[in-house]
């Protein structure tokens, strides 16, 4: 007696293999899926901003919180842009800014002049003593420093840090 039903239209395939996927066309068809899943997350969070926020908001911010939104179950990343986020501020000067040195240059969806200054206790105990800030607002010391360096506020990083650092 056969297993199966002699009656149906359906045809068994002769080789069990011919329908099998490589290994690699399931990673391949995997990758794919997650990364629209991350496109269509980050559409879905600027699309968010852009109702949330009619009125223009510093695209650097605007990318920290997308990449804080892909990567919030990854330790280490803030949950919001209340915080310095100056690790993520870090990684987009990296990345935007381009003096073939140690900065990449390798993304262009920010221009320099966007990028707010890594904040952390010694870039901000320098913003204090030079009368850049009176608190802790990134962007404060930010506009402050895009006054001296209106194409790209980040160059002082890192001298207020190393100035910082040396001479506690």
């Amino acid at each position: 007696m056969l297993p199966f039903n002699t009656k149906s239209n359906v045809e068994l395939p002769i080789n069990s293999n011919a329908h099998k996927k490589s290994t690699e066309e399931i990673n391949n068809e995997v990758r794919t899926k997650l990364l629209n899943e991350k496109r269509e997350k980050e559409l879905q969070l600027k699309h968010k901003n852009t109702e949330q926020n009619s009125t223009i908001q510093n695209p650097c911010l605007e990318v920290i919180e997308i990449i804080i939104e892909i990567f919030k179950d990854v330790t280490g990343i803030p949950i919001n842009t209340k915080s310095a986020c100056k690790r993520l501020c870090m990684l987009l000067r990296w990345l935007v800014r381009n003096d073939k040195i140690v900065d990449l240059g390798i993304w262009t969806i920010l221009k320099s002049e966007d990028l707010i200054i890594p904040v952390d206790t010694h870039v901000h105990q320098q913003a204090l003593s030079l009368n850049l800030t009176k608190s802790k607002q990134v962007n404060e010391i930010t506009a402050k420093l895009k006054e001296v360096f209106p194409q790209d506020p980040t160059l002082s990083d890192f001298s207020l840090f190393g100035y910082g650092v040396n001479n506690k």
